[in-house]
């Protein structure tokens, strides 16, 4: 793991992550595919927002109206209700900390946007910049970059294993797995060397996360980041 210090891209206690609908459209993707806030929409359970919903604050009490809640374990919540319980353990459930997910970035100025790119456009074609090949945000951008033309399982929960076979060869990963990892590296977290964490520099197919029982290193990181936030 790198000791380096720990520099989120956002300080705040709030931070809005938005979906970049056009990039993800104008490579490929259906609206279906893209899922959306209203549970109405063809196709939604599956799509991209709803990975951005599991990833960020899936069972999260800051939107519990929401039309996707669903309760699980909360060491299967997502990142930003992990990080929201470490904060108010160590200094008051007056200490509050939201990642909120939208389907679009029309609802005003967002701190991220989930934006797609290919293979061969950047960061993608720079390894310098985007080691893992399929994802990859960093505290000085605004942006989380997914690889549009990566097979990816959409809508997955946090806690459904990385990997998982295709009915055809070959398998699909979890999409919500990589925006976690992405959303940590905005936050300034670095890799980790346990191959069961979210935050491993590599994959494992029978990763099966938890944010609310981490590894010792995991621990260590989350709760320097929450001490960063409210410290």
């Amino acid at each position: 793991m790198s000791a380096r210090q720990i520099e989120p891209g956002v300080t705040r206690n709030v931070i809005r992550v938005g979906l970049d609908r056009r990039a993800f459209l104008s490579r490929g993707y259906s609206q279906a595919q893209l899922g959306s806030a209203d549970p109405g929409v063809s196709g939604g359970k599956a799509g991209v927002f709803l990975s951005m919903f599991h990833a960020l604050q899936q069972g999260h009490p800051s939107d519990a109206g929401h039309p996707w809640f669903e309760w699980v374990e909360q060491k299967h919540r997502g990142l930003g209700a992990v990080v929201d319980a470490y904060a108010k353990a160590a200094y008051g459930s007056g200490k509050n900390f939201h990642i909120l997910a939208y389907d679009s970035d029309r609802d005003g100025e967002v701190d991220l946007l989930v934006t797609a790119r290919n293979a061969n456009q950047e960061p993608f074609n720079a390894k310098a910049d985007c080691e893992s090949g399929i994802v990859c945000a960093s505290p000085r951008w605004k942006r989380l970059y997914v690889r549009a033309d990566a097979n990816w399982a959409l809508g997955e929960r946090l806690d459904r294993p990385y990997l998982r076979a295709t009915t055809g060869p070959g398998f699909e990963m979890n999409l919500t797995h990589a925006i976690a990892h992405g959303m940590a590296h905005f936050l300034g977290l670095p890799h980790v060397g346990a191959s069961g964490s979210i935050l491993y520099s590599g994959e494992d197919d029978s990763r099966n996360p938890s944010w609310a029982e981490p590894e010792k290193e995991m621990d260590q990181l989350l709760r320097r980041l929450a001490a960063f936030i409210f410290g």
